[in-house]
């Protein structure tokens, strides 16, 4: 699929701003020492949000052991970016966590997979997840609100969301301009352990137009106060995350605020007896990078203080340009998953565009995330200082949930765990190359470089997969190889290899001599000079492996060609290792019980075909497999109703059982003398050719054995012979019958039948015991 230009252009322009600003010496500060503001945006990425949250562990973790040279004081965030944000800015509020694995982020994305998302019975016609294990998991954040944040520690959270319908507002007497998207901007002030923090608005009560805040309760005093605002920043981040069809859109309370006339009153920032609960849905929708919002919320009112620190203002007093100057050197840092530090090869698609139905593919795809990338588009072309401030994080080796529209990691929580420790190491990267500013030494938490293998071997656990990471992607460390060994890391480093083979797939074509060169990571550069993937220690190696991406392959088919080559472990599909390659047709089944379960939910019939039909088509882009059951009609030289079942649970869904009734000579009724009609009953299997199978077209083939029933002889219940009947095919007898058909998009079928009848019954001289019969129809499923 073709990435829009606009969009490119706009990540190609952060990446090379990021890329200036870190070759250059830092901007003189206006106190020496003095200390450095970060902003963080987080974009919008599904189920990346593990990698997101590694990401932003080791980099919070980093920061708090230098807060005496560094404050994080702004987050902003999108879809599963906004969630990230909350845990980020309540992780940053907390005393230092050595451990991953305790953190919030772990404990928020590990515990949600597919199992837990799809709840058949909360399937609506709008949505197929529940978002009830989401809920569980955010009661980790919300018990951490409960035992206190950090006193003085102070955060404001930007969240994009959209309105389901868009409400319209007055430009000018006549002019009314409809808008969905919406800003929410709330502050967090800790005040202590076993306290609960502060949250509250944070919008300009002096603004010349009304703004988007939450009904909170001003000064909670009670238990329940705090719960009532908890659940409205719950809520928010819910409401930012509400993916269209995976969530139903979130009913939140909300109001505008009041523009300020001259007075200034509770209402020009707060919620006064005015709040409406309205429907919410994904903020990515219309903006999936809030990075402009974030600029223009510390331009408002972050601000540095006495000694150098920053803070934010009190919005309710005027600006006093003399008193507390704007601040000119905030650092705003951009997570990004699907940013490469490496030009990505893409397929070529304008031979495609010869075609109407991939023109137009592409181009609703491109409008889609023209359309999510907006506002970053907008800083490319209006706020070039923005630009130069950016600091735009890259993902260096291919994460695994990134596939399937982001969603492939909710179907293995091994998936998401990998991520998660990927986001680490990238973070790890930037704040040892000083590319997020930060100029700090690597502290002794992550620093592993100088270990054994001996001592890599009896690091803690939770650091295992990390110092894995890095003793195989890296070039400096090999010792810690070693940390990779032992069962509980099998398909970890069955994942490493999969992204070994992607990288030097992607990488191979690449100019070597680029002047970019420097900035790939290690194993790109090596694949650019002609060298193959290395295999990691503790992976089989297949008999035929074949590790470079095939040209018929897309990057989601060479991920999962690699997991069955190295017999990966789909724990959370029910796979064995030996099982590895049902993986692809697990996962299909899974998003096609979702849709049938969708379709079932909508109330007009016709939707339900045009959501199956349309739905089936995407889904077996995945991996083709014929439907668990259906029943079918053909018409022609004879009828046939039938039916193709699976009665048990089988990968092999290509072997079949197959059910019908044939009926020959029916026009005998109407056109003869004599009444000669054939009714069978055949049951055998059937087999779907898989290996020319297309999403187009299925073949079949089957052979079946029945019994026909024959007017000849009153079915069985007079005699068959040659005094009586012309023809010994019209005599009740055994039938063996082989068939071959030919589905066009699983519903149109051409049937061509022979059928042979082994012991013809009577005394025939001329025996004529094998038949021809043709039929077209059609498939319900």
């Amino acid at each position: 699929m073709a990435v829009s230009a606009r969009l490119a252009l706009a990540s190609a322009a952060l990446l090379a701003a990021a890329r200036l600003a870190a070759a250059e010496p830092p901007a003189a500060e206006p106190e020496a020492n003095a200390e450095r503001a970060l902003s963080f945006t987080i974009s919008g990425g599904v189920s990346l949000g593990a990698y997101q949250a590694g990401f932003n562990y080791l980099a919070v973790e980093a920061l708090k052991r230098n807060r005496d040279r560094l404050r994080l004081a702004l987050i902003t965030g999108a879809s599963a970016g906004s969630g990230n944000g909350l845990i980020t800015a309540i992780e940053y509020c907390q005393p230092e966590q050595p451990f991953p694995t305790r953190g919030l982020g772990w404990n928020v994305w590990l515990q949600v997979g597919y199992q837990r998302l799809f709840v058949e019975e909360e399937v609506t016609a709008t949505n197929v997840f529940t978002r009830a294990p989401l809920e569980e998991s955010m009661e980790f954040a919300r018990a951490a609100l409960q035992a206190g944040l950090l006193d003085g520690c102070e955060v404001v959270l930007g969240f994009s969301v959209t309105r389901l319908r868009p409400d319209e507002v007055q430009a000018q007497r006549n002019l009314q301009v409809p808008r969905q998207a919406k800003k929410f901007a709330v502050r967090i002030r800790g005040r202590g352990r076993g306290a609960w923090p502060r949250i509250d608005n944070y919008v300009d009560p002096y603004s010349n137009v009304g703004s988007a805040a939450l009904p909170f309760i001003a000064d909670p005093q009670t238990d329940a106060d705090h719960d009532h605002n908890w659940h409205l920043l719950r809520d928010l981040v819910f409401a930012s995350s509400s993916f269209p069809v995976a969530f139903r859109p979130v009913a939140l309370r909300q109001c505008m605020t009041l523009p300020f006339n001259g007075h200034l009153s509770d209402a020009n920032d707060r919620c006064v007896g005015n709040d409406t609960e309205e429907l919410f849905v994904d903020g990515g929708v219309f903006d999936n990078n809030p990075l402009r919002y974030a600029y223009q919320l510390s331009n408002l009112g972050l601000r540095r203080a006495g000694q150098g620190k920053h803070g934010w203002r009190d919005l309710r007093q005027p600006v006093d340009n003399g008193a507390a100057r704007a601040v000119d050197d905030v650092i705003y840092i951009y997570l990004d998953p699907d940013t490469r530090p490496y030009p990505e090869v893409t397929e070529e698609a304008e031979r495609q565009h010869r075609r109407l139905v991939p023109l137009m593919t592409d181009l609703l795809a491109d409008f889609i995330q023209s359309a999510r990338a907006k506002e970053l588009s907008a800083i490319v072309d209006e706020n070039p200082e923005l630009l130069r401030k950016a600091r735009l994080t890259t993902n260096r080796y291919s994460t695994v949930s990134r596939h399937l529209g982001a969603f492939l990691g909710f179907f293995d929580r091994e998936f998401r765990r990998f991520d998660f420790y990927l986001g680490m190491y990238d973070a790890y990267h930037e704040v040892a190359t000083g590319t997020l500013a930060f100029d700090i030494a690597r502290p002794a938490l992550y620093d592993f470089g100088g270990l054994s293998a001996a001592q890599a071997r009896d690091l803690p656990a939770d650091w295992k997969p990390f110092a894995c990471l890095r003793g195989w992607l890296d070039s400096d460390a090999p010792a810690l190889r070693a940390a990779c060994a032992g069962p509980a890391l099998r398909e970890f480093r069955i994942l490493i290899q999969a992204t070994l083979d992607r990288t030097y797939s992607d990488c191979r074509a690449l100019d070597a001599a680029s002047r970019d060169f420097s900035a790939w990571p290690h194993h790109c550069r090596l694949a650019a000079r002609g060298e193959a993937p290395p295999l990691i220690d503790g992976v089989k190696e297949p008999d035929d492996r074949d590790h470079w991406r095939r040209d018929d392959e897309s990057p989601f088919d060479h991920l999962m060609r690699s997991l069955e080559d190295y017999r990966f472990t789909f724990t959370d599909l029910g796979l064995r290792a030996d099982q590895a390659k049902f993986g692809r047709v697990r996962i299909r089944r899974k998003f096609l019980k979702m849709l049938k379960w969708l379709a079932d939910a909508q109330d007009n019939r016709a939707d339900r075909l045009i959501l199956l039909t349309a739905g089936r088509s995407v889904v077996n882009r995945i991996a083709y497999e014929p439907p668990r059951n259906w029943w079918y009609f053909v018409a022609g030289s004879y009828g046939e109703v039938g039916a193709s079942v699976l009665p048990f649970d089988w990968n092999r869904s290509f072997a079949r059982l197959n059910l019908a009734l044939t009926a020959k000579g029916l026009t005998t009724v109407i056109t003869e003398e004599r009444f000669d009609t054939q009714l069978s009953l055949l049951a055998g299997p059937e087999l779907q050719l898989l290996p020319i199978t297309t999403r187009l077209v299925q073949p079949i083939v089957g052979a079946r054995v029945g019994y026909q029933f024959g007017t000849a002889d009153d079915f069985e219940i007079g005699r068959c012979d040659r005094e009586e009947v012309d023809d010994v095919r019209s005599c009740s007898q055994l039938v063996v019958q082989a068939y071959g058909a030919v589905a066009l998009l699983e519903r149109l079928r051409i049937q061509l039948t022979a059928e042979f009848f082994p012991a013809p019954p009577g005394d025939f001289d001329d025996v004529r015991n094998i038949d021809l019969l043709l039929g077209i129809g059609y498939q319900f499923f």
